[in-house]
């Protein structure tokens, strides 16, 4: 029996639009697109790479960082090994010649994974993702528990999660983002093996209704973007940060570039029910040109919202609901030459 008088409506981004407001820029390339990942740390472009073995390892995470960005490396190798890709990335941070602000990589964990944790500390991380495909299980908050118990200074952001409920739950635990996203990327089969999820701009606005109300919590939007004009409609949604896979395991400092798997799927982990596909994405060329490509779709986003920066356009954005024919109308229908 359905909870309730009233079946919800799940919208994600291909279902709505941005209403143009009136601009006030001079010109788009004036607008602010930095954003926090984890209170305190500033990002240049408000996108991250995907903590995923065929998107993020030193190198990504090193071109990540390049491009204004940030890398989240992944947790699928052993502990040695990624100590030495932290190091890796670590090191070259220190040398380079860059305006980032408290610059570190991210590092991910799973549960039961404190061993890891705490090599990754020793070795200098200090922001931390516990990564697991429900985030919102009674085991996660005990993981998270014995987390702060042990790393009071570390960051902590846990994902992955999808509802308002989810998010007030963590809330109180002492976790610095959420890294929302049940279900919608493009590796993704979640949805299609067990049936759930919530489409992704839904969910993101739902887990913004926490945020909005602790304003050092951050938000992270994992999953389902394909263009620069989901990022916009991300960020207005509440999303601090988008974190993408697909469109950067096609580029040249992806681990294998072109090939794209997600973290659930048979390929890393074996499982009899995968919830993730492995496959193959268009090449795409260098970091630098995928982010600053989407940079520039993101500050025009900006000067047609009517703003100036990422909290101004979150405060005037109006979405509006579109039909098949909208979404038809919205899509090029020429031939490319």
């Amino acid at each position: 029996m359905l909870k309730g008088n009233k079946l919800r409506t799940g919208l994600t981004f291909d279902d709505v639009l941005l209403v143009p407001k009136q601009g006030v820029l001079k010109k788009r390339k004036d607008a602010d697109i930095s954003s926090e990942l984890v209170h305190g740390i500033k990002l240049n472009v408000p996108i991250v790479s995907a903590n995923m073995p065929s998107v993020t390892d030193s190198k990504m995470a090193e071109a990540m960082f390049h491009a204004g960005g940030y890398g989240f490396l992944h947790r699928f190798n052993e502990v040695d090994e990624n100590v030495l890709e932290y190091n890796r990335v670590t090191s070259w941070l220190d040398t380079a010649d860059w305006d980032h602000n408290n610059a570190d990589a991210v590092v991910s964990f799973g549960l039961n994974d404190l061993a890891r944790v705490t090599r990754l500390y020793n070795a200098g991380a200090r922001i931390f993702c516990l990564d697991v495909a429900h985030g919102d299980h009674m085991s996660v908050a005990q993981e998270v528990r014995l987390f702060r118990q042990r790393f009071e200074e570390a960051y902590l952001i846990v994902g992955n999660i999808a509802t308002y409920d989810a998010a007030l739950r963590l809330m109180p635990l002492g976790i610095d983002a959420y890294k929302v996203g049940i279900g919608p990327g493009a590796a993704c089969r979640t949805r299609e093996v067990t049936g759930f999820g919530v489409p992704q701009l839904t969910a993101i606005m739902d887990v913004a209704k926490v945020t909005d109300m602790y304003p050092s919590m951050k938000l992270i939007a994992d999953g389902g973007i394909k263009n620069s004009g989901d990022i916009v409609k991300a960020l207005a949604a509440g999303a601090d940060t988008v974190m993408i896979g697909s469109l950067l395991a096609g580029c040249n400092e992806s681990p294998n570039p072109g090939e794209y798997y997600g973290n659930a799927s048979e390929y890393v982990n074996g499982h009899r029910a995968p919830e993730g596909s492995h496959g193959t994405v268009e090449r795409k060329g260098s970091v630098e040109d995928v982010i600053k490509e989407l940079a520039w779709g993101i500050r025009s986003g900006i000067s047609y919202g009517g703003a100036t920066n990422i909290p101004e356009l979150r405060e005037r954005a109006e979405f509006i609901q579109v039909t098949a024919a909208g979404q038809y109308e919205s899509s090029i229908r020429i031939n490319s030459l």
